[in-house]
This record gives structure tokens, C-alpha cells and sequence, in this order.
């Protein structure tokens, strides 16, 4: 077995010098580990996370072939509406990371989310609006925002947005493709029924 410590043959200079040696290499691993982790600390300090809970089938796997899908931004312009823009009105919003699964974000605090995983919504009498091949059930009773459910799809996903800060065709636009990875079984026609 190889001896990790200094040879009691080769004398006390070697001794010497092999710890000398040893204390440079740690000092040595030591600053450049420190700043390691303040490069680290430096970059997950500048990203945001967005708060969310995830929905009672989030571990399906389509909701995961919904996620690796989604854009890393959405252009948040409308052809026709832009009086609707609010103080700190964000034109291209950026993907944020969240910390729950089939969850994502876009924009600064979340203007955008999307839960992927939500029970498919029964009979209601919410309109049901298409785009894009998807159709909607659109909540829009509250004034800030404006709540998204995906129908005829199982699971469904969920979509909210800040409407001073977002657009919903723009929405529409940004994520109809990847929501496609979810088979249609009923249409916005057949809700009546």
C-alpha cells in the first residue's frame, strides 16, 4: 500500500517541503474555490424564480412534452390594441425559471404563467375562444388579469396574465405549437353539448 505522508528515509528537509508543498496546493484550491462559488453566487443572484404551485397532474408526460416546447421568449405586440400598455410595459418577455414542475413564466414577476396538469375544466359558462389550433375557456371577471384554460385536452393547462403587461393574442401566438403536444378530444363547438 502507498504511504500519502513524507518517507522517514528521505530525511526532515523533504518533510519540510512536502508540507510547505501541501499548504500551498490548499491555499491554492481554496481561493480559486471561493471564487467558484462567488461566480456561482454572482449569476443565480441576477435570475429570478417565480413561485408557483405545481397542478395535481404536473408528473403527466405530456405536460413534459409541453415544457421542453415552450418559447424562451414571447414578443408581447398587438396589431391592434396598444393603449392597454401599462407603466413598465415589457415588449419582448423573457422566460423565468419557477419552482414547480409543468410550470413556466415569462416577464418580469411573472406577467405570464402557465400551469400544464390542471383537472380538464367540466361544463361552465365561460367563453370558449380559439387560436392557433387551441381552443380556450377565457376568465376575464377580474381587472388585472385574465385567466386561460385549455379545453378538450387532457390535461389541461392553465394561462394567466397581467393584461396591462401582456397581450393575450400575443400569448396565443407564443404557445399554441407546443400545447399542440396535448391530442384534442372536444372543440370549442362541441362545448355547448
Amino acid at each position: 500500500m502507498p504511504r500519502t505522508g513524507p518517507s522517514p528515509r528521505l530525511g526532515p528537509q523533504w518533510a519540510e517541503a512536502h508540507r510547505a508543498r501541501k499548504g500551498m496546493v490548499s491555499a491554492r484550491w481554496g481561493r480559486s474555490g471561493t471564487s467558484v462559488v462567488l461566480a456561482i453566487l454572482a449569476l443565480t443572484g441576477c435570475t429570478q424564480t417565480i413561485s408557483m404551485q405545481p397542478a395535481p397532474d404536473s408528473n403527466n408526460p405530456l405536460c413534459a412534452d409541453v415544457m421542453v416546447r415552450l418559447p424562451d421568449s414571447i414578443q408581447n405586440v398587438s396589431r391592434t390594441d396598444t393603449a392597454a400598455v401599462g407603466e413598465g410595459f415589457q415588449p419582448v418577455l423573457e422566460r423565468v425559471w419557477t419552482d414547480a414542475q409543468a410550470t413556466a413564466a415569462w416577464g418580469e414577476n411573472g406577467v405570464v404563467t402557465l400551469v400544464c396538469g390542471v383537472p380538464e375544466p367540466g361544463p361552465v359558462a365561460l367563453p370558449c375562444s380559439s387560436s392557433g389550433g387551441i381552443d380556450w375557456l377565457v376568465d376575464s371577471s377580474d381587472p388585472a388579469r385574465t385567466r386561460m384554460i385549455t379545453y378538450g385536452r387532457e390535461p389541461a393547462t392553465q394561462v394567466e396574465f397581467d393584461r396591462t403587461q401582456a397581450f393575450g393574442a400575443a400569448i396565443w401566438d407564443a404557445i399554441a405549437m407546443p400545447l399542440q403536444a396535448i391530442p384534442a378530444h372536444k372543440t370549442c363547438e362541441t362545448a355547448s353539448e
